[in-house]
């Protein structure tokens, strides 16, 4: 045997033993491009379930905004409340310093009356003395 024939040999005794590791290096890459789809998918998801996350993040600050707006309007409400309440209570004060001012000219209008009908009286009595 020469050379060529000793070389070809263990070229073909390579080959054979190499061709199960070959076969498994494609078994290995096949399962590898499996993987990188699956990836690749879970990728996918995950921009979704992004999408959706700065969708709910707007909502939030939607929200998060009108419960401000809320607190503002509120807050003013019950500073116009007091206001409120402070002038209710001014006007009450007043309508009860009025009703003793009207209880005090009732009776000096009754006095005025009872003088005016005595003087009325007087004058009734003199004009029939003159008469």
């Amino acid at each position: 045997m020469d050379n060529k024939e000793l070389l070809k040999a263990i070229s073909d005794m390579i080959d054979s033993k190499l061709d199960p590791i070959r076969d498994e290096v494609s078994k290995i890459g096949t399962r590898l491009d499996s993987l990188e789809s699956r990836f690749d998918g879970l990728e996918t998801r995950f921009d979704i379930l992004e999408g959706r996350f700065d969708g709910l993040d707007t909502r939030f600050d939607s929200l998060e905004s009108r419960v401000e707006g809320q607190r503002e309007l509120l807050s003013a409400l019950e500073d116009r409340s007091t206001t409120n309440s402070a002038v209710l209570k001014n006007i009450e004060e007043k309508l009860v310093d009025s009703q003793g001012e009207i209880a005090s000219l009732k009776k000096s209008i009754s006095r005025i009356e009872k003088a005016t009908a005595d003087n009325w009286s007087d004058i009734v009595d003199i004009k029939s003395k003159i008469s």
